[in-house]
């Protein structure tokens, strides 16, 4: 049989799972029923589809008042048992239809996390973690795409978290970085994360899982999550594995410095003249979104204001860190789909901050000169794109994680009829029936 680097991910998962389920030790008592402990208070989930669920598990104090923009903060526990079978809201956003997005009001209230797992168990199950993308402004874990009951009946105790989007999440200014006094700042979304992987690591054995064997996986701003977490300092040791699907690679990320320009300037357009934080944390949320809707959309991804590159969430950038090898030694799949980018992408915003897509390519590719000066297609050129911007930057972290010698599963290249963005994300979660129709097709590897 011929070696090939390139699967589709329902097979890199197949196999992760495979390796993950090996060799697993029995540490906890059997779970049997909907109500468990853990370091915090009692809950109380469900059963659903043959699978135990809890939905909206607060994994850290609310981020609202004194504790916007700061790191998120321990939960208080609490007393008598929680309900834990209605999902928590969603973090501030404008409002859109959208697949990734789940029920409910946004509020700057909303640092929940949600479990699926088996319903009973007599040995530790794997972990699997998963951060949701919508272009760190949009999506929430309460999404029905989302939803963890096929990973959960295949023996996975799978977790999906809420992280703050948007200039909640991501967001510097002299006035934070003053009050820090030498602590992190600028991406909260990220140190959310963080936070709820800190939470897997203290509770998820009361719930049947190994806090031993979590694997992070995401997709689009959730796989450039991943990337970021691979590299972060404050992440290591956190988990066992990593899956990041569609995680991009050539977008523009900003310094500390930056943001903290483009932040007062935000600041400006809210209406705060005072440089205090009391005074940016008496915005009102709503304005805040009202006034930042009005950019293109996923120009706050693209213009790169996030992530930024704080010196301690974030060091450096993705592509740095993994061609320095400084990213975490442990087993990674990475991958794109064969066209992840419709023709409209991306928005005039971009050329705005970036080269113009021709002199992006050829920056990148000298060797292409030829061809981009040559008549092409739309869809040759829009495939052109799609291997500049995110096929050879992936292939690139991936052979630099393999050179490094750290352990590596395949990387993969999915094909669709068309394979556009978020399409696997119907493979994984088995929620083939909900699949636009222009996205149906059989999965093919190169």
């Amino acid at each position: 049989m011929k070696s090939n680097p390139f699967f589709t991910p329902t097979i890199c998962f197949m196999v992760f799972l495979g390796v993950l389920s090996t060799n697993i030790v029995l540490q906890a008592s059997q779970i049997s029923q909907t109500t468990i402990r853990t370091r915090s208070g009692v809950i109380s989930g469900s059963i659903e589809n043959g699978v135990l669920v809890f939905k909206g598990i607060p994994f850290a104090q609310p981020p609202i008042g004194v504790l916007r923009w700061r790191p998120p903060q321990p939960v208080k526990p609490w007393k008598g048992v929680r309900s834990a079978t209605e999902w928590g809201p969603v973090c501030m956003q404008e409002r859109k239809i959208d697949p990734g997005n789940g029920p409910g009001e946004p509020s700057e209230d909303c640092l929940t996390l949600n479990v699926f797992g088996p319903p009973t168990t007599k040995t530790l199950h794997p972990v699997m973690v998963f951060f949701h993308g919508g272009g760190f402004t949009q999506g929430s874990a309460s999404a029905a795409l989302f939803d963890g009951t096929y990973l959960a009946q295949q023996g996975v105790v799978l977790v999906t978290c809420n992280y703050r989007l948007g200039r909640f999440g991501f967001f510097a200014h002299p006035a934070l970085t003053r009050e820090a006094n030498g602590g992190p700042v600028a991406n909260y979304g990220l140190m959310d994360q963080i936070a709820a992987l800190k939470w897997v690591r203290h509770n998820i054995a009361a719930f049947g899982g190994d806090a031993g064997k979590v694997t992070i996986f995401g997709e689009s701003a959730g796989g450039i999550s991943v990337n970021n977490l691979m590299i972060s300092p404050l992440a290591r040791g956190l988990f066992r594995a990593a899956i990041a699907e569609s995680s991009f690679g050539r977008e523009r990320t900003e310094t500390l410095a930056e943001a903290e320009t483009s932040g007062t300037q935000a600041a400006h357009r809210w209406g705060v003249t005072s440089e205090t934080t009391e005074a940016l944390r008496k915005i009102p949320a709503s304005a805040i979104i009202a006034v930042d809707a009005k950019d293109q959309p996923f120009s706050f991804f693209l213009d790169g204001h996030v992530p930024i590159i704080d010196g301690q969430v974030v060091p450096e950038s993705v592509m740095s860190g993994f061609s320095a090898g400084h990213e975490a030694a442990v087993p990674f799949i990475i991958g794109v789909n064969e066209l992840e980018l419709p023709p409209a992408f991306p928005p005039p915003s971009l050329e705005s901050r970036a080269p113009s897509t021709r002199n992006f390519l050829l920056s990148y590719a000298p060797n292409m000169r030829r061809k981009v000066n040559s008549k092409r297609t739309s869809s040759q050129i829009l495939r052109s794109r799609n291997r500049h911007l995110l096929l050879l930057p992936t292939m690139h972290a991936a052979h630099r994680h393999l050179c490094t010698g750290s352990p590596s599963r395949p990387t993969y290249c999915w094909s669709t009829s068309p394979p556009l963005h978020t399409a696997p994300n119907y493979h994984t979660f088995s929620r083939l029936t909900e699949v636009p129709f222009s996205q149906r097709g059989p999965a093919t590897h190169a």
